[in-house]
């Protein structure tokens, strides 16, 4: 039973993913590599324990990635307005 579950809870996450929500995708993706790597533990199938890591890796890097490709960027090309700060010192 744990398996169909955390099999759905897996692809729930992928789904999330695929339907522009990635943050809460990878998310939910790393929360089940923690109950992958429990399911290993609790059934002595020891495997999982590698595989869950790897793929617990992964999924953090993935959503690091996206987590910083949403952080807003300024514009270097964008025009100052009169009351923006100035990178030259005053005099």
């Amino acid at each position: 039973m744990w398996a169909y579950c955390l099999g759905a809870l897996g692809i729930t996450g992928f789904l999330l993913v695929a339907s522009r929500r990635p943050r809460a995708g990878w998310s939910i993706n790393i929360s089940a590599q923690v109950a992958w790597f429990a399911y290993g533990i609790t059934t002595r199938q020891y495997g999982f324990l590698i595989t869950s890591a790897v793929f617990a890796f992964a999924y953090i890097r993935l959503l690091r990635a996206t987590t910083q490709a949403a952080a807003p960027r300024p514009d270097p090309t964008a025009q100052r307005t009169p009351n923006s700060p100035s990178k030259t010192p005053a005099r």
